[in-house]
Order: structure tokens, then sequence, then C-alpha cells
């Protein structure tokens, strides 16, 4: 279970670090970044969306990707 958990962490980490980078991620920069198997990391993707730690900012059209971005690198309102 923790090993679980610490690459629950990592791949978050990993998320958070390209929004705060390009303002987004895709599955393939997740894939890429991991070298893991995509469906692995849409797997997490998926998981991290259900939990709400990820939002999905644009959704796929035709051959363009679906982007996402973390909660936890998006800044807060100033209210």
């Amino acid at each position: 279970m923790s090993s679980v958990l610490e690459r629950r962490r990592e791949y978050l980490r990993l998320m958070r670090q390209f929004t705060l980078d390009k303002g987004f991620f895709t599955v393939t920069d997740i894939q890429n970044a991991t070298h893991i198997p995509r469906s692995t990391a849409q797997d997490w993707v998926n998981r991290l969306l259900g939990e709400g730690c990820v939002l999905m900012r644009e959704e796929k059209r035709g051959r363009s990707a679906a982007h996402y971005v973390a909660i936890s690198a998006m800044p807060s309102s100033a209210c």
C-alpha cells in the first residue's frame, strides 16, 4: 500500500510541476516523464480527477489531447 501512496505523491508532484511550467499537462506528458504505459498514466489522471486533485481544463478535440491542471498548483483568488 505504501508504494501506491508513494507513486501517487510522485505523479501528483509531476502534475503540479507541469501545471506551473506550462499551465496544463496531458496524459502524454505524464507518460513520457515517468516512462509508464499510456493506459497507466491515463488511469492515474482519472483517479486523481475523481479525487478532485486534478481538473480537466480542456476536453479532447480531434487529435488535440485533453488538458488537465493540478488544483494545488493553481493560484487561489484574492477574495
